[in-house]
């Protein structure tokens, strides 16, 4: 992984971060030919019992799977295979996400060699999250119904339970572990490369960006011409080469300079955040992003409470407007496990709240959030936006349809014994020593206390729009430029 420094969060430098790690996220001219190859194979289909439920079964190394509950690292599996009907598919797999590394119930990337299908969801990359923090197993799944309401892009999800299955050195069985719930989704980074997008940045705390992906058509335009110049230079280079100069690094290089314009872009959106205002400045992010769609999940944030928002997002740019010359960023939210569970305990949050107890925007840790929350164009725009996710695309129909969506896709696993004993390791039911875990009531009146919730906030919110104006605010330079705030 390799950073460089961009426009500042509002005193101090910005690190972006290049991690496309090589040909493992490019994919190459003749992987491009076998995806479209695929592309007309049928997708293998996990199937539903007669009551809804899902299983997919895994089989790992007994060893593998020993190691990999003792390391609090990222832990890829070796020769891992997917067990589905009669097939058994050979499959990538490694553990994910961050406190989650922690958790007793791991989350998982798998990446299979042939397409399947789970419920909605169609492909071969995928991100299983065991929801260990996520309450209830609702938080997440509403989130990304909610977010397909507001029209922003993001996942389709289905519940599912996973069986490990471990064999030993010599191939025979060792064990039969039932993992519990989990929520699939297609990894993200694959649903957005089905748009075609040439880039996709995720943005990181305090404004900072990540690359996650640049096309293989971007990178070709900076690799050397066939010539006869080119070949000789190449040549050179070659006998150059130190073990510092190694085809990765070449590969690196490559990478790097195709992301270079894109980065450029995302520094020059908050350059415009920075030094313009009002109209003007809507008028910019107007032409940069998708600043309406963007404020509309703010809106759905603070009506949900959500505050782990500001490094949930991924920026990806249209492909038809690239076609054209522009670099145009859409948004696509994901990761909503910290719903109801109010702003992050980060220095500009809580130095804010502080101050000015009564806000309708839930989360200052980005550059974009408080130039909203401070100028009173935007504010103004911004309230519209709210009114509009309050009142019409979220109102109190639409809330709890969704929560009894979730339900009534929940409801299958909340008579699985299994699924149950395994919601002991979570989270919520582990803290304080409380050794409870989930039971079919337990769920249905939780979601009927998100009901209230919701709807309470929401009148909250409806009462605070009218008299909220522009937060007369400058960040103290104590806090600038801090850590990343600690999870919840």
């Amino acid at each position: 992984m390799r950073f460089h420094s961009v426009h500042s969060f509002f005193t101090a430098p910005v690190i972006v971060a290049l991690s496309i790690l090589g040909s493992a996220t490019m994919a190459s001219a003749k992987d491009k030919d076998k995806d479209k190859g695929d592309k007309d194979k049928a997708a293998i289909s996990i199937d539903e019992n007669a009551d809804g439920e899902r299983k997919l079964h895994l089989l790992v190394q007994e060893t593998e799977w020993a190691k990999h509950a003792d390391d609090k690292v990222v832990f890829p599996f070796h020769g891992a295979l997917a067990i589905i009907g009669k097939k058994r598919i050979p499959i990538e797999m490694k553990t994910r996400g961050q406190g989650s590394l922690k958790a007793p119930r791991r989350n998982y990337g798998i990446s299979l060699e042939e397409k399947i299908k789970i419920g909605t969801i169609e492909g071969k990359n995928f991100d299983f999250s065991s929801m260990w923090a996520d309450q209830g197993y609702i938080s997440s799944k509403l989130g990304f119904l909610a977010a397909q309401k507001i029209g922003v892009s993001t996942l389709e999800s289905e519940f599912l339970e996973i069986n490990v299955k471990t064999v030993d050195g010599a191939g025979k069985d060792a064990n039969d572990l039932e993992r519990g719930l989990y929520l699939v989704t297609k990894a993200p980074k694959a649903h957005l490369k089905d748009t075609e997008t040439p880039a996709i940045i995720r943005r990181r705390y305090y404004s900072k960006a990540e690359i996650k992906y640049v096309s293989e058509d971007e990178i070709s335009r900076y690799k050397p011409k066939n010539n006869k110049d080119d070949q000789d230079k190449d040549k050179k280079n070659k006998d150059k080469q130190t073990d510092d100069k190694s085809e990765d690094a070449v590969k690196d290089a490559l990478e790097e300079k195709a992301a270079a314009p894109f980065l450029k872009a995302y520094d020059d959106l908050y350059k415009a955040i920075d030094t313009e205002s009002g109209d003007q400045l809507y008028a910019s992010l107007q032409k940069r992003m998708d600043i309406d769609g963007y404020m509309k999940w703010m809106a759905m944030n603070s009506l949900f409470q959500n505050g782990d928002t500001a490094d949930e997002i991924f920026l990806y740019v249209d492909a038809d407007k690239y076609k054209r010359g522009e670099i145009y960023f859409h948004i696509a939210p994901w990761d909503f496990d910290d719903m109801f569970k109010k702003y992050h305990p980060s220095p500009i949050n809580l130095d804010i709240f502080a101050k000015f107890p009564k806000q309708i925007i839930l989360n200052f840790e980005d550059r974009l959030d408080l130039k909203i929350a401070k100028d009173a164009r935007l504010l103004e725009i911004f309230k519209s936006a709210m009114n509009q996710v309050l009142t019409e695309t979220l109102d109190q129909k639409v809330t709890d349809d969704l929560l009894d969506t979730v339900f009534k896709e929940l409801k299958p696993y909340l008579d699985n014994e299994s699924v149950l004993e395994m919601s002991a390791l979570d989270k919520v039911n582990t803290a304080e020593n409380l050794n409870r875990r989930y039971t079919y009531d337990s769920i249905v009146a939780l979601v009927q206390q998100r009901k209230d919730e919701i709807n309470a906030r929401r009148q909250e919110l409806l009462d605070l729009v009218p008299t909220s104006g522009p937060l007369d605010y400058e960040v103290p330079k104590d806090i600038a430029n801090p850590p990343a705030p600690p999870a919840h």
